[in-house]
């Protein structure tokens, strides 16, 4: 692989990670549920946070049911309410919207990749820039270039990509 494409491979995520967090950790609700058994059955725990009025419910639970019993862990939830707070304000910006809708197009566009046969390119967002859409590897000819060019783009991925497609 020569150096460019290397150093554009390197910047590129080419795996799977969590854009924002949407509920509590499990060792955290672990450690709830190892404090009272009966927060086991207690749906807001479990459930994914999407608005700010479910957050402040799960907060006035943890502080009604929680803080009394361990200061600590109270603390360590409201840390990741925190997170949780911060995430899904950048989950509703305009950036946020963006790069998750990179994200879903760059992993069922990697399946699709995959199916194809496709199995020295590589899909993914610049580590960069998140909102940048990067697409490189090696094809066998000027013929297998332009078909990836052609069927990318027939997905429609929400950013014009970088291609960085070498013929080998």
């Amino acid at each position: 692989m020569n150096d460019t494409l290397e150093l554009v491979k390197s910047n590129t995520i080419l795996f799977t990670i969590e854009l924002s967090k949407k509920s509590l950790s499990e060792w955290l609700i672990d450690d709830l549920i190892d404090l009272n058994k009966e927060f086991e059955n207690n749906p807001i725990l479990r459930i994914e946070l999407n608005t700010n009025q479910e957050i402040k419910q799960l907060k006035d639970f943890l502080k009604r049911e929680v803080k009394h019993l361990d200061e600590e862990l109270y603390d360590s939830c409201v840390e990741e309410l925190s997170e949780i707070k911060e995430d899904l304000k950048w989950r509703k910006s305009e950036d946020g919207k963006l790069v998750l809708r990179l994200e879903d197009w760059v992993q069922s566009t990697r399946r699709k990749v995959e199916d194809a046969g496709w199995t020295k390119l590589f899909v993914g967002r610049s580590i960069i820039d998140p909102k940048q859409l990067n697409i490189g590897g090696f094809v066998k000819d000027e013929n297998e270039l332009n078909k990836i060019k052609a069927e990318i783009e027939e997905m429609t991925p929400p950013v014009s990509p970088n291609f960085y497609l070498e013929i080998k």
